[in-house]
């Protein structure tokens, strides 16, 4: 029968954390900037997959009693050290989580990773996130996404925005924005641009990943400056994405978003609530149309409507699609009782700027429409 000392495992786990910077049997010594740290091969390597393949790998690290580590925080290192001795670690302050994260992260410390992950997922704010985003093996996680997709315009206009690097930016830019339109995203990029000029060699290629074909042209030059970005860049730019987007090259990203220049013509629900129109009740309506700002080359659509209306599973939805609100083309006429959740899809080729869809009811009333997803799918069905 195994018997568990807990009283016995506690004074062991404050005896070994007592070895944290003693000299005491100490057989190696971890030099930052030089600062000596006294240290233990033993526990380094146990509690560390970083400091036991070092020891293991037979090179002169396995075997010399000095280790130099540059351009490594001795604060910072200081913080997972003791981690590692204590199995203890307090944060406060973000950029402090922050700089735990990057080291455990390059010391295969997992466990002490994901704390300073919690611990940034449960205290980022729009204070914080640009700091957060200039971390960025931070990057990828959800929690990010998710941050920026709820609190675009307030990103954008924040004052901690110029201060982004290059990297974090073009993530930021290439993100999912539901809500900031491509003018509002230009706009906070020129503050970037006019913060950062030692970074002017990359403005052209950030500058690709801002829709700019739905701006009016004299529109964009009075929003960017010349000495920043010369007018013919700006012209090239723009030309290189109408291609793109004339070609189907572009795929699988939805154009019915703000970002792209998208809006709705007409008093209907669309999208999300920073763009809904005043619904009026006396001027029932049975179509909307949206305009997607330029043309582009789509094969797909994809609608939710919210008309849960006790007749509402009699009801037909048809789209048309036009390049100059004049003349449409109708792509097909799909029945809500064979959809699931009021989704329908509509699949097709062609180059489109404006989507029309109009609903048939026993009676009038206005369409709601939810979501629209728009793009061109790299694969079919």
């Amino acid at each position: 029968m195994s018997i568990s000392d807990k009283s016995g495992v506690a004074q062991l786990t404050k005896e070994i954390g007592g070895l944290y910077l003693s000299n005491d049997f100490s057989d190696v010594t971890i030099v930052i900037d030089g600062t000596e740290l006294p240290a233990h091969r033993n526990i380094l390597s146990t509690r560390c997959p970083y400091f036991k393949t070092m020891f293991a790998s037979g090179m002169i690290e396995s075997t010399t009693k000095r280790i130099e580590l540059h351009e490594i925080p001795i604060t910072g290192f200081k913080s997972v050290l003791k981690w590692i001795y204590t199995a203890e670690i307090e944060f406060s302050q973000m950029d402090f989580a922050l700089e735990v994260y990057r080291l455990s992260n390059m010391y295969e410390l997992t466990d002490l990773e994901d704390l300073a992950v919690d611990y940034v997922t449960g205290n980022h704010n729009i204070d914080n996130l640009c700091l957060i985003l200039n971390s960025s093996n931070l990057l990828s996680y959800y929690f990010i996404d998710d941050f920026v997709e709820g609190h675009c315009s307030e990103i954008l206009a924040h004052e901690t925005f110029v201060t982004l690097s290059k990297d974090a930016l073009n993530a930021l830019l290439n993100a999912f924005w539901e809500d900031a339109t491509n003018i509002e995203i230009l706009e906070a990029f020129v503050r970037w641009m006019k913060a950062n000029p030692d970074k002017a060699e990359h403005f052209p290629e950030l500058l690709k990943q801002i829709p700019l074909k739905s701006i009016k042209f004299g529109e964009l030059l009075s929003i960017v400056p010349a000495e920043l970005i010369n007018a013919n860049i700006l012209a090239d730019v723009a030309r290189e994405q109408q291609s793109m987007f004339d070609s189907g090259s572009v795929t699988d990203v939805n154009f019915a978003v703000p970002k792209y220049g998208a809006k709705v013509i007409g008093k209907n629900v669309f999208l999300s609530s920073r763009f809904l129109k005043e619904e009026d009740e006396a001027e029932g309506t049975d179509s909307v149309i949206i305009d997607l700002g330029q043309c582009i080359k789509l094969n797909f659509l994809n609608v939710a409507t919210n008309n849960e209306l006790p007749h509402a599973i009699t009801h037909s939805v048809k789209v048309c699609v036009s390049v100059d609100n004049k003349n449409w083309t109708g792509i097909d006429d799909k029945r809500c009782s064979d959809i699931l959740d009021h989704r329908i899809t509509f699949e097709f080729e062609r180059i489109v700027r404006f989507i029309r869809f109009t609903c048939e009811y026993p009676v009038t009333t206005l369409i709601d429409l939810t979501t629209l997803i728009a793009r061109y799918n790299s694969r079919t069905c």
